[in-house]
């Protein structure tokens, strides 16, 4: 089979190299992070699971619009999820609407504001909805519009071309030509600004008319949901879905360019100057870092290069990572809060809270909530080569900079829960810069090309690129924000290249059932013994148990592998000498001593034990 390097483990790029690795290919997965999941993944802090971004879950509906179902089912790995009975509460013009997942309870909210117009609003989403079921999902699919082939194409216009023909009009007008066919109202109209920024970060104006179509009805049908044991088991699973089909993954490695022969793609230079050989690459980052820094500019026309540069990016985020006293928010508090104080236009203070611990109290301590804050932010900020960044001498600006953010944030957030600042026990600000820094998403742009009309679906890249064996997926390819986009861009890239190695491609089919979605958690996450031991560890960025092993076992790679049950791929790290026996067995645990969780609970992780269970189970199984 042909070899596939995935340069970025993200979401997208996670979602690509599983699906290509069951089909039989031979892929290589290289992330310059540690870990797998960029905004998709999670971290640890004195105990408690962040999620880095990705906290609300579309997609895994029984019904409706479901890539992760999909893919879960495709993969063959279980995953549970826990359901919201509202996707979320607005708080907006000092009142605050919860979108329940029914229509008519969320009608009953929005009546609270437009009484005088709720029956127009009916009418727009009655509208929506007959475009959603008759159009959209009449024959729904899982691979971008721009990555069918030409021929399913013409038989799908052939068989239905009344619904093609509706489609069309829907990529190039906008959302908000849609709501003027119902209301002029000016209050209804900013009151939906609103719902676009806070998803998308674009007015109504600015989004495509086939976005809100989706946006405004198929998160109400299919609802959002919470993944049990944070987004660290998902990204897991799709890890563990990789090493299970054949495929290999690198960690620590960034690519630094990509060098061309014969009009394509020959090798991936790393920055520690290996090179990676393929027949096929995929490149799941953002555009702009393909057509600045990897790509040579001679290899590509200008006009395209200029183009796609020229890309209006999504605002940069910043985000916060909290842990609070329980008694610091309200009882009635729900998983997902979002603040807004500016109807006119987005600003720094529109900001949404997720609080994983109202879904998954086991996620914290007993009495803490766990909380992360993500807004725009509209400063100057460093890139992450500036040396007002990297030169320590010179960060004192940056670091002033983020303390003031961090102040503006909280006292943001205790005006709306008034003793939420005095109920905080720890808190870390991630700025543009830091997003930049680990997930490589431009300024802390983590929406990729602004998702607004000038910058649809036909004027972004595709999967395929200029190159014939380069291939593209992630935000910047699709139309849509958020994991269900990624997602689908992952599988959009995987269906190309299957289709030039005339393998079966994918397609919608839900009708396994590897999801399993839990209405109220009552027992914490990691369910063997040797799951909750491997759980200890603090997945450390830099893993000083490693360093002190004198066989440089990979620990932190086995224990978060453990975490979500992927006993393969910890078998795969572990080291042993020449009779076959664990290489750590004659060491002095040197890992143990320098494991940084003797210095915040006072005891190490049980290193030795559970690399020895790993291993007498490996002796076990040949047996």
């Amino acid at each position: 089979m042909k070899s596939v390097l995935v340069i970025g483990a993200g979401l997208s790029g996670l979602t690509t190299a599983s699906l290509l690795a069951k089909r039989g290919l031979n892929v290589t997965l290289l992330e310059k992070n540690y870990q797998p999941g960029g905004s998709s993944g999670a971290f640890k802090r004195n105990g408690n699971i962040f999620d880095v971004g990705s906290a609300m879950m579309f997609g895994f509906g029984e019904s409706g619009f479901n890539p992760h179902t999909v893919l879960f089912n495709e993969i063959e790995e279980t995953i549970e999820v826990i359901p919201h009975k509202a996707m979320y509460r607005l708080h907006y013009d000092g009142k605050i609407i919860t979108f329940y997942n029914d229509f008519e309870s969320f009608f009953l909210e929005l009546e609270k504001l437009f009484p005088s117009e709720i029956g127009n609003i009916k009418k727009f989403y009655a509208y929506l909805d007959k475009l959603y079921t008759e159009v959209i999902m009449k024959d729904p699919s899982l691979i971008a519009p721009s990555e069918i082939p030409r021929e399913e194409m013409i038989k799908k216009f052939k068989e239905d071309p009344i619904t093609q023909l509706r489609i069309l009009p829907l990529l190039f007008r906008n959302a908000s030509s849609l709501l003027m066919k119902f209301t002029k109202s000016r209050e209804v109209r900013q009151f939906f600004n609103k719902i676009t920024s806070t998803y998308s970060y674009t007015s109504m104006e600015e989004t495509p008319a086939i976005m809100a179509v989706t946006m405004f009805t198929e998160n109400h049908k299919s609802s959002s949901f919470y993944i049990h044991g944070s987004t660290q088991v998902y990204v897991g699973k799709l890890e563990k879905a990789i090493e299970k089909f054949g495929g290999h993954l690198i960690y620590g490695r960034e690519v630094v360019s990509l060098n061309i022969e014969n009009g394509r793609i020959k090798e991936a230079v790393l920055d520690n100057g290996e090179i990676i050989s393929a027949d096929y690459f995929v490149f799941s980052g953002t555009v702009y870092n393909l057509y600045s820094k990897l790509l040579p500019v001679s290899s590509v026309p200008s006009k395209l290069r200029e183009r796609f540069l020229k890309l209006v990016p999504s605002p940069s985020s910043i985000v916060m990572y909290l842990v609070v006293d329980r008694k610091a928010l309200p009882p009635d508090i729900m998983s997902i809060e979002m603040l807004t104080h500016n109807k006119e236009a987005l600003d720094e203070t529109e900001i949404t809270l997720y609080i994983p611990t109202i879904d998954d109290p086991f996620l914290n301590r007993d009495g803490l909530h766990t909380v992360i804050a993500i807004g725009p932010s509209f400063k100057k900020w460093p890139a992450r080569y500036d040396k007002e960044y990297t030169d320590t001498g010179l960060r004192k600006v940056y670091d002033e900079m983020k303390e003031k953010e961090a102040e503006r944030i909280l006292n943001y957030i205790d005006s709306h829960f008034p003793g939420f600042k005095s109920g905080v026990k720890y808190y870390e600000i991630g700025t543009p810069t830091t997003i930049e820094r680990y997930t490589l998403k431009n300024y802390g742009s983590v929406a990729g090309p602004k998702q607004m009309i000038g910058q649809e679906l036909l004027k972004r890249p595709h999967a395929e690129t200029y190159f014939e064996n380069l291939f593209m997926c992630g935000e910047s390819t699709v139309m849509g924000t958020g994991t269900p986009a990624v997602v689908i861009s992952g599988i959009s890239a995987a269906d190309v290249i299957l289709r030039k190695e005339g393998l079966p491609e994918y397609r919608y089919d839900s009708k396994k059932d590897f999801v399993k979605r839990i209405e109220k958690v009552v027992e914490p996450y990691p369910e063997s013994q040797l799951q909750k031991l491997a759980n200890l560890c603090e997945w450390c960025e830099v893993d000083s148990c490693r360093n002190a092993c004198p066989s440089s076992i990979d620990i932190r790679g086995i224990m978060r592998r453990l975490y979500v049950e992927n006993t393969l791929g910890a078998k795969r790290l572990l080291q042993k000498d020449s009779s076959g026996n664990l290489a750590c067995l004659s060491c002095e645990r040197q890992c143990e001593k320098a494991c940084k969780r003797n210095a915040i609970f006072g005891e190490p992780v049980p290193i030795y034990e559970i690399l020895n269970a790993v291993h007498v189970a490996e002796i076990e199984e040949k047996h």
